[in-house]
This record gives structure tokens, C-alpha cells and sequence, in this order.
């Protein structure tokens, strides 16, 4: 459960950290900066993947509070 919830925290992180600039998520401290491609960041999670992250999270989540 807990790697569920950290999941989801990682994933909803991203969203308003990549809106903002500010890096909420420890995504930096997994996977050093690669750069930017213009203004595109190389080797940097999506706002849309976030999203997906967290949903993936809370789905699995409740799967596991149903058993």
C-alpha cells in the first residue's frame, strides 16, 4: 500500500510542479536534469503522465483497501 500511495504523491506532484516551475517531486534526486530541447526538458515526466501516475496509484489503491 505504501508504494501505491507514494505513486499517486509522485504523480500529483508533477502536475502543478511542471505548471509552476518548481520541482515538487523528487524526480530530480532519481534522474539528474538532462537539459532542454528550446523550452522542451529532456528526460522530464509529462504533466499528462503525472496524471496517469496518480490515477495508476489511487486505482491500485483502492484494489488493495477492496481485498
Amino acid at each position: 500500500m505504501f508504494i501505491t500511495a507514494l505513486t499517486a504523491l509522485f504523480g500529483l506532484l508533477e502536475i502543478p510542479g511542471s505548471l509552476t516551475g518548481l520541482d515538487l517531486n523528487f524526480e530530480d534526486r532519481l534522474v539528474p536534469a538532462a537539459g532542454k530541447l528550446g523550452e522542451i526538458p529532456i528526460a522530464r515526466m509529462s504533466p499528462m503522465t503525472g496524471a496517469l501516475f496518480f490515477l495508476a496509484g489511487v486505482a491500485v489503491f483502492l484494489l488493495l483497501l477492496r481485498s
